[in-house]
């Protein structure tokens, strides 16, 4: 019995260090490599209508203020949204790049942090 006992333990603790290593290490690092490439090379100090040349037009009714535009693209279990602020010469000085992660065992959401050139 004791036997027993302490194997369904290490089965136990196997099992949830997988999950923390797939929660904490690989859906962070997924979510980054399968970014819309175009995503990519975005980075601030551009011209709103720059923005919308180089990806397309926004997500219908996603933007609530005049100075923020907002990209949204599903790519499986991943949903990505891309957040651009503008100041009052609708020059962008703020990026904000996220996911969300949803499937049967999984749900998270994070920002994407990405070296800009």
């Amino acid at each position: 019995m004791k036997k027993g006992r302490i194997l369904l333990i290490v089965i136990i603790s196997v099992f949830a260090m997988l999950y923390a290593f797939a929660y904490l290490f690989v859906i962070p690092n997924a979510a980054e490599a399968s970014m819309p490439h175009k995503w990519k090379y975005v980075f601030a100090d551009l011209k709103q209508r720059e923005y919308h040349v180089y990806l397309g037009s926004t997500a219908a009714g996603e933007a609530e203020q005049a100075f923020t535009d907002n990209w949204v693209v599903n790519n499986g279990n991943y949903t990505y949204y891309l957040d651009i602020h503008y100041d009052k010469d609708t020059i962008a000085d703020r990026i904000n790049m996220r996911y969300t992660f949803k499937n049967f065992l999984f749900s998270k959401e994070g920002e994407i942090t990405t070296a800009r050139p």
